[in-house]
């Protein structure tokens, strides 16, 4: 557990949220370097790391063309999604991607 005050411009994920919010390619290559940064300081057990390289796997699934292949993603995906080790956000992402694949 993380004890402090958040969203303070002191904090670390704070000073990161534009980045995160943003689509991987659009981030320049410094902004990668500040992103991996922040998460290092503010991020030690990998947590928003996990969900931000969920949220970036969900939208790589809306460039797949093919249906079948779009599936077959959804399929994998929220099952890698809902393994245990996963913070809670992202297994239940993993479950809403199933529940919602139709």
């Amino acid at each position: 557990m993380i004890i402090g005050h958040r969203g303070r411009k002191g904090d670390p994920l704070y000073r990161s949220r534009k980045l995160l919010q943003m689509a991987n390619e659009r981030v320049t290559k410094d902004g990668k370097e500040k992103l991996r940064g922040l998460l290092k300081a503010g991020d030690p057990n990998g947590e928003v790391t996990t969900a931000w390289q969920a949220k970036e796997a969900v939208r790589e699934l809306y460039s797949l063309a093919d249906p079948t292949t779009a599936s077959d993603w959804i399929d994998a995906l929220s099952q890698d999604m809902q393994y245990e080790n996963n913070p809670v956000e992202v297994r239940s992402l993993g479950r809403t991607l199933s529940r919602l694949k139709a």
